[in-house]
């Protein structure tokens, strides 16, 4: 490939790629950037890893393969690093936003709803709600369609729920500032109550079917699953520091993600007001003014 900007026909084929060949493309762009440029900031977005976990699940011998590739990728950019003579001048950092759990079945709560009447389904898809549930990996977000009674509507949603199969939880606005979510009140969008999903279970939006819970495949979910609560221990993800500016040897406790962009911005010496998080002190070094 001739090193440059994609032509559009280039592009458009080049996003037909695997998401492999993608992380690889990306990888060699990256390296060719930081020898020939010598960026102040790099940053690197590899997908295979989360796709492959996704579909295969964890801890099985494809995310095991997957993990190993996207180590390849991030070598390959550190030999780039050390062939542009820039490595006692760099900070790398390796994060991720989540992790991963096995997730070989679902609840399907959109069922539920409609056998409680609470929605209408025409031809396989969903016409009408007075509550709906819209799934993000671990956790349900339930929705009443009339704001006056969402306060009623949104309790009774968690009575139908609460002992079912598969479901761990379910929040009310009262505790929303236990997970960081604000009240419904504050912004339209936050939902009316909050599904929790037990861990091996992920959260459908299907309004078809029989039975709450059903198999991963009958579901149309993913084997692996995040978007779980931050509680649950396989959420956490690694955060790996090393380089300029950072103390060497050194172990942290916890490191949230809020943390990450103010710290790469201290590290840069730039004032960041508006972050919510703050730089992760205690991994940086003297020479780094705290």
């Amino acid at each position: 490939m001739e090193k440059g900007f994609l032509r559009d026909e280039t592009h458009a084929t080049f996003r037909k790629a695997s998401v492999v060949g993608l992380d690889y493309v990306w990888t060699e762009a990256a390296c060719h950037l930081i020898r020939e440029r010598k960026p102040h900031l790099t940053l690197v977005h590899l997908l295979n890893n989360d796709a492959t976990h996704h579909r295969r699940g964890a801890q099985t011998q494809d995310s095991y393969t997957a993990n190993a590739y996207a180590d390849m990728c991030v070598s390959r950019i550190i030999e780039a690093i050390d062939e542009a003579g820039m490595r006692e001048s760099t900070t790398i950092i390796l994060v991720a936003d989540h992790g991963f759990t096995l997730t070989p079945k679902a609840i399907r709560p959109n069922v539920l709803l409609r056998k409680e009447g609470l929605l209408t389904v025409e031809g396989g898809k969903l016409t009408q709600a007075q509550v709906h549930v819209i799934p993000e990996g671990g956790l349900g977000f339930v929705y009443c369609t009339n704001p006056a009674k969402a306060p009623q509507e949104s309790a009774e949603v968690r009575k139908i729920f609460m002992g079912q199969e598969g479901v761990a939880d379910v929040l009310l606005p009262d505790r929303f500032n236990e997970v960081g979510f604000p009240h419904p009140r504050e912004y339209g969008q936050v939902p009316d109550a909050i599904l929790v999903a037990k861990d091996g279970y992920g959260v459908s939006g299907s309004v078809n079917g029989e039975t709450l819970v059903a198999s991963y495949q009958e579901a149309q979910t993913a084997l692996g699953t995040h978007g779980f609560l931050a509680k649950l221990q396989k959420m956490n993800a690694m955060c790996i520091l090393s380089g300029a500016g950072i103390r060497s040897g050194g172990k942290l406790q916890g490191a949230d993600n809020t943390a990450v962009a103010p710290t790469i911005a201290k590290l840069l010496g730039i004032k960041y007001p508006y972050a919510d998080g703050k730089p992760l002190s205690d991994a940086l070094d003297a020479s780094i003014d705290q």
